[in-house]
């Protein structure tokens, strides 16, 4: 089969202006995008816990849990009310290690003589800074997330 040489002239032209319409409208998206795909992290605040924080402390994740903040602090976290993708219903040795607690655990944590460190989205921590009763030291911030202490 042959075609006239204006006519697959014209079908490529077509095909390569759907294309390039399609990549525009794709890109555009992304940009409308990109607050939610590109979480910041947490990189910032985690070397400080890894140069600061003794071999006793408690760091703990607050309402989330901070992929990065883990392998750039180098050490193990606790996650205070939180389960997301982790799946703590799937793993029976997760649930009892301990290491995943609820509110009022982190409270008892927070009040002890231990010092305990913790990260969390600005978002997350509006109602417990809120709180008039809750004593923190706020020892860095970046632009989404907070580290703070029960100890200066």
């Amino acid at each position: 089969q042959t075609c006239a040489l204006p006519i697959c002239i014209r079908g490529v032209r077509q095909a390569i202006g759907g294309i390039v319409a399609t990549s525009v409208v794709f890109f555009a998206a992304l940009q409308f995008a990109a607050p939610d795909i590109n979480k910041p992290g947490t990189k910032s605040l985690a070397e400080m816990v890894r140069t600061r924080a003794k071999s006793g402390d408690r760091v703990l994740h607050y309402h989330e849990f901070f992929h990065d903040f883990t392998f750039y602090a180098a050490r193990v976290v606790d996650v205070v009310a939180f389960k997301g993708e982790l799946e703590l219903e799937e793993d029976a040795a997760a649930r009892a290690s301990g290491r995943f607690t609820e509110e009022a655990k982190f409270r008892e944590y927070w009040a002890g003589a231990s010092r305990v460190f913790a990260v969390a989205r600005k978002r997350d921590v509006k109602e417990l800074f809120g709180d008039a009763t809750f004593h923190y030291h706020l020892l860095a911030e970046s632009r989404d997330h907070y580290l703070f202490s029960n100890q200066p």
